[in-house]
């Protein structure tokens, strides 16, 4: 046990036996299908299930958060980082202090195992900067018109031959699988939060199916 609350209520790190359950929390949190996802997430080389900590009232799971422990990368310096996965809480507890004790034990945990800088992907940031978190710029996207994008590469086909770029960019073949390890080591040192990677780790993040394409830029 991590922590007695009193009442009735624990805070206790989780078990294999225990993922049946966490599976049945987030997919009532978050209303949807997360059972494929969730599985294969298991098959992490670096995941463990004491990495869970849970929030138990009278021997019901009420909530949740995953520390996942990784090496970060910030311009040149290695610095481990910690994780804090699937944040959540039943609907009916929010707004008591229940989910705030939580996340300090998630907190002093990652500490205690060595981290220096801790993430959260959450959809609820104004809590988590009420808790003494900051609001940092995630991966961004670019949505655009389908016609613009299809009119552009009709231009670009138009050009001749011979001003053409000397890039292509098309989806990656498993043989590449290689190069693209190589690259990313060769440039995520010089980044800002890009962690590193082992081989298990790629064959794991190429295998689960979580992405629709892998597309990369060839030289011609």
């Amino acid at each position: 046990m991590l922590q007695d609350l009193g009442e009735g209520l624990r805070i206790v790190a989780g078990n294999a036996g225990d993922h049946a359950l966490v599976l049945q929390l987030l997919v009532q949190v978050n209303q949807a299908d997360l059972g494929e996802d969730f599985q294969s997430r298991l098959d992490d080389p670096g995941y463990e299930p004491s990495d869970r900590i849970l929030l138990v009232r009278s021997g019901k799971l009420i909530g949740h958060v995953q520390i996942s422990k990784h090496i970060g990368w910030f311009q040149q310096q290695r610095c481990p980082v910690a994780k804090l996965q699937d944040f959540a809480t039943l609907p009916e507890f929010r707004g008591s202090n229940y989910d705030e004790a939580l996340l300090k034990v998630a907190e002093e945990t990652a500490a205690r195992e060595g981290a220096v800088v801790g993430f959260v992907h959450t959809n609820q940031p104004d809590w988590f900067r009420q808790q003494g978190w900051s609001v940092c710029r995630g991966q961004g996207h670019t949505q655009a018109n389908t016609h613009s994008i299809l009119s552009h590469f009709d231009a670009q086909w138009a050009i001749p031959r011979r001003k053409r770029p000397l890039l292509e960019v098309r989806s990656w073949r498993h043989f590449e699988a290689d190069s693209l390890r190589r690259l990313y080591q060769q440039l995520s040192p010089n980044m800002w939060g890009c962690l590193q990677r082992s081989e298990q780790t790629w064959q794991w993040l190429l295998g689960r199916k979580a992405h629709d394409q892998i597309l990369i830029a060839v030289k011609r």
